[in-house]
């Protein structure tokens, strides 16, 4: 890597982590409106994440193209939907064995006519496809860049898969221990569906329809 390559990679790395990784580590419940899952307006705060997201995802894509077929593709992508909704049970059910009183964090009311319902699948679509880029393609492919010269191959696989998957898991620290809990396996799923098909795309699919799904069963539940 080029000295000023490398400079650039740690100047856009430190930004990165600065105002992308660190804020949601200080994020309470407190701190987000309780209609953020209630009231669905066009998500203007996300539409710059996502485009932001998307320039860091084209300036940083090796264009790797998969050797999956057309069925292999839907396979891992309904694979990767069934694993996230598993996910979601089993750490729920955990909840409930050690959590006797669940605290509802937010007033969830699914939307009812289209304005709401396309601002809706916005919402949930701009904020999927930034936590893919961030944390399950930029950030692994930086930390790789940066520990290209490391010899212990294990230290390197910790330090390039598992930071990315503790910066996730405890964004959603506000949640609560069993939203950390299912960050993490869910950073995995994900991550694993990103190296067998090297789209984000594909990951932000199944994140997407994983949220809404989530939200439409939790206000009929």
């Amino acid at each position: 890597m080029k000295v000023h390559s490398y400079l650039q990679e740690i100047i856009i790395f430190s930004l990165i982590i600065l105002f992308c990784i660190i804020p949601p580590f200080f994020v309470t419940s407190k701190s987000i409106p309780q209609d953020a899952f209630s009231v669905w307006n066009f998500p203007v705060q996300k539409t710059f994440f996502f485009v932001f997201s998307l320039s860091l995802y084209f300036y940083y894509d090796n264009k790797q193209i998969s050797t999956l077929s057309k069925k292999q593709f839907f396979f891992t992508f309904f694979i990767t939907l069934i694993l996230l909704f598993a996910n979601s049970f089993f750490t729920d059910f955990l909840a409930k064995i050690f959590i006797k009183t669940q605290k509802d964090f937010f007033q969830i009311q699914k939307p009812s006519d289209f304005s709401s319902i396309l601002f809706c699948v916005l919402n949930f679509f701009f904020s999927a496809f930034y936590e893919e880029t961030i944390y399950r393609f930029y950030l692994p492919k930086a930390l790789n860049r940066f520990c290209e010269k490391m010899q212990n191959n294990k230290t390197k696989f910790l330090i390039c898969e598992g930071i990315p998957c503790l910066c996730f898991a405890f964004a959603h620290l506000y949640l609560g221990i069993f939203s950390v809990i299912n960050a993490v396996l869910a950073h995995v799923i994900l991550r694993v569906c990103y190296k067998k098909t090297n789209s984000i795309f594909v990951n932000t699919l199944a994140h997407t329809l994983y949220n809404i799904t989530e939200l439409f069963l939790l206000t009929i539940i």
